[in-house]
């Protein structure tokens, strides 16, 4: 079957909870915790609903069939001076990691912030998650800070956090709209 990228549906729910358990038990690049999850699909159901609902944030999938196989948002900022940054999360089931999916999923989400007006983009990622920052950095994300110190693994040690972003200017969403 051919996988699919789309806009995140109610019924991708309990597959999008199943991707993120996945991803947690990979725990390659994580900030969470089995403690920070949903506690059940229908949980994960209603953080879908609500967040459709707010109209602030794209959220796409790449599913196969039913299932979800990997996972991009945009959140447009709520302060009225910041509403041209648009702050993104990925996530790519381990199983399916190396075969473009963050790629196309990341193209599709900069396609829609740019249609929406964003003209920064950002993303945080661990500094100990290599194969993230170099799909970032193809993309255009710069490193703009380091966050030091700012993960504590289960194990008590620290990882610092990157802070990346992707800036057109005025100039450059312009010429895009002409």
């Amino acid at each position: 079957m051919a996988i699919e990228l789309r806009e995140v549906i109610d019924e991708d729910a309990a597959s999008l909870f199943a991707l993120e358990g996945a991803v947690l038990a990979a725990g390659v690049g994580m900030v969470t915790t089995a403690a920070d999850l949903h506690p059940d699909a229908a949980a994960y159901l209603a953080h879908v609903q609500a967040t459709r609902a707010r109209g602030d944030r794209a959220w796409f999938v790449a599913v196969d069939g039913a299932r979800a196989l990997g996972q991009v948002t945009v959140t447009r900022m709520r302060p009225s001076l910041l509403r041209h940054v648009g702050v993104f999360g990925v996530q790519v089931h381990p199983e399916a990691q190396g075969r473009g999916l963050g790629r196309a999923l990341m193209h599709t989400a900069i396609a829609w912030a740019e249609a929406a007006g964003l003209t920064r983009l950002e993303l945080y990622t661990r500094a100990d998650n290599e194969r993230a920052r170099r799909l970032y950095a193809s993309l255009g994300f710069v490193v703009e800070g380091v966050r030091r110190d700012f993960v504590r693994l289960p194990d008590g040690t620290f990882v610092d956090d990157l802070v990346m972003a992707r800036v057109r200017s005025a100039a450059q969403a312009a010429s895009r709209s002409s």
